[in-house]
């Protein structure tokens, strides 16, 4: 995947632009307060305002499609896409060089009672010893819904295919996560950002292959 350059660096100034480096950038934008009367009609407003912003990002229409699995790929342009939202935010990740995986993670106090069933014991040590025990649990949700969006394929376990090395203390720290699926193995690089109303945003920077099936 391999974007021009004067269009990569179009794409950068994008006011929405909340992160960047040499593979990837990073989208966010504010959903208006629709008035919903179905999920379908959320679903619908969602799009809608998802295609408006990568018009915006793209400086012309874009089209989106799904692989059979769901995961969505651009049709005109050579870089990879993922998106996310929560009911107050859309975000968009794009990347040249990865398949990128992005999160938009709210602060749910129900991340204590999921955490013992997707998280892997170092990785409950870690935010038993953290300085802030629930950002520990949204980032670490946030980080293996990255991933898994990234993989692009199904039947991944959350607690033992996806292991978090190190859990920052703050948002902007970088860290990592070990991957590992049937002879599959990666290490995937990731970062965050902190959003209004205790919310995180939780992204995949790069993924160095260690191993593939022979």
């Amino acid at each position: 995947m391999n974007l021009p350059p004067f269009l990569w660096n179009r794409i950068s100034a994008h006011p929405s632009c909340v992160f960047q480096d040499d593979d990837s950038r990073v989208f966010v934008a504010a959903i208006p307060k629709f008035s919903f009367s179905s999920a379908a009609e959320r679903k619908n407003e969602l799009s809608v305002l998802r295609n408006q912003v990568l018009e915006s990002i793209f400086h012309q229409p874009v089209r989106l499609n799904y692989n059979p699995l769901g995961k969505p790929f651009l049709l005109d342009f050579p870089v990879g896409i993922s998106f996310s939202h929560s009911n107050r935010f859309l975000a968009i990740h794009l990347a040249s060089k990865h398949e990128p995986g992005i999160d938009v993670e709210a602060n749910r106090p129900s991340l204590i009672q999921v955490a013992p069933r997707v998280f892997h014991e170092s990785e409950l040590k870690m935010i038993d010893a953290h300085s802030n025990p629930q950002f520990g649990r949204q980032l670490l949700w946030g980080a293996k819904e990255s991933v898994y969006k990234s993989w692009g394929k199904r039947q991944l376990l959350f607690k033992t295919s996806m292991i978090v090395e190190e859990l920052p203390h703050l948002s902007g720290e970088p860290f990592h996560l070990n991957f590992s699926f049937n002879e599959y193995q990666r290490r995937f690089s990731l970062n965050s950002i902190s959003l209004d109303n205790g919310e995180l945003l939780v992204f995949t920077t790069s993924c160095q292959i260690l191993s593939e099936p022979k």
